[in-house]
């Protein structure tokens, strides 16, 4: 409204005008973020870019609601692209124990308080002795795992 009891009337050109000039302050604010928006992954080139800004938002230790949620965002493109895309081969048993091993930097003698001896924890690694129950326990402890995943599917046997 302009002065009192009098209404601005703007002109076809006028209102043209105010338009591109919000468009151009809005395409201004938002031109730093924007093009580096996270988009769908393409390819593992994009990879890179997207882990770099996971851990930058990782390593942020109070996030706020706007970081929180850019990095569930951020962390469900991958997990999506991932879920399509990489094939995760299923490991049970010793093989696991392995891993985690390899996986956390630890040695088998880490694993004396699971199995009682060092010779023990050999002879389960090379094969030479089953797992269990109790050691199954003490590695889910351990790990912070399901039981189940120590547990070596059986063999299926196609006649």
């Amino acid at each position: 409204m302009g002065p009192v009891g009098q209404v601005a009337v703007r002109t076809r050109t006028e209102h043209h005008q105010v338009q591109i000039g919000l468009n151009a302050a809005i395409h201004h604010q938002y031109t730093g973020w924007v093009p580096n928006a996270p988009r769908r992954i393409e390819s593992e080139t994009d990879l890179p870019h997207l882990a770099d800004q996971i851990w930058e938002l990782l390593a942020v230790d109070e996030r706020t609601p706007a970081q929180e949620a850019y990095l569930t965002l951020l962390s469900g493109l991958v997990e999506r692209w991932e879920s399509e895309r990489v094939v995760v081969p299923a490991v049970h048993g010793v093989e696991l124990v392995k891993a985690l091993l390899v996986e956390r930097q630890l040695r088998q003698k880490d694993l004396v308080p699971v199995f009682c001896t060092e010779s023990i924890v050999s002879e389960v690694l090379a094969g030479e002795r089953e797992l269990q129950a109790k050691h199954i326990e003490g590695l889910a402890e351990f790990f912070h795992a399901s039981p189940a995943v120590f547990f070596t599917p059986p063999v299926q046997v196609v006649a």
